[in-house]
């Protein structure tokens, strides 16, 4: 596997697309950026965050799972399928720190109660809000939510579609 460990505001960016069997294990506390607007990075194994960030940013990641144990998975982009193998802080929050997007999972989704499901509200239009979209069931099973408003005082009766699922939602 390949073993990447980020330290600090560091940021490994991969701009051109990852592919092959191979098997990424991410550790340290920056970033692991999968970019490229339009690149489907198709590697056959898992990313296994162990600490830090992994984001998708206009791209896809097509692997068996990214694996979230004391790690954050951000982004504008899409996943294949996300699991948690532990931890007590796991983080998956659409878009970037500044930014707000969209974060689609290709499967369905379970959820737990040691991960905080992270999003910015900055207005009713819906780019100006974080959305987690699931293709597939979503099981919710005592997971945080946790809304940044940064200021944005919502009115009565505005509505924001901020995580969807494709099946059944539960939990």
């Amino acid at each position: 596997p390949w073993q990447i460990t980020t330290i600090g505001n560091s940021i490994a960016r991969f701009t051109q697309q990852v592919s092959g069997g191979t098997n990424i294990i991410q550790r340290g506390t920056g970033t692991v950026d999968f970019g490229g607007a339009g690149i489907n990075h198709t590697f056959t194994g898992s990313h296994s965050v162990l600490g830090g960030t992994a984001s998708v940013t206009g791209s896809t990641l097509t692997v068996g799972n990214v694996t979230l144990n004391n790690g954050q998975l951000t982004g504008s982009g899409e996943v294949n399928g996300i699991s948690f193998g532990g931890g007590t802080t796991n983080v998956v929050a659409p878009g970037t720190p500044t930014t707000t997007g969209i974060l689609t999972v290709d499967s369905h989704l379970t959820l737990n109660n040691s991960t905080t499901v992270r999003l910015k509200i900055r207005g009713t239009s819906s780019n100006l809000y974080d959305q987690l979209a699931v293709d597939g069931n979503l099981n919710l099973n005592d997971a945080t939510l946790q809304l940044d408003f940064d200021g944005f005082n919502p009115a009565v009766g505005d509505t924001f579609t901020i995580i969807s699922a494709s099946g059944n939602l539960s939990g």
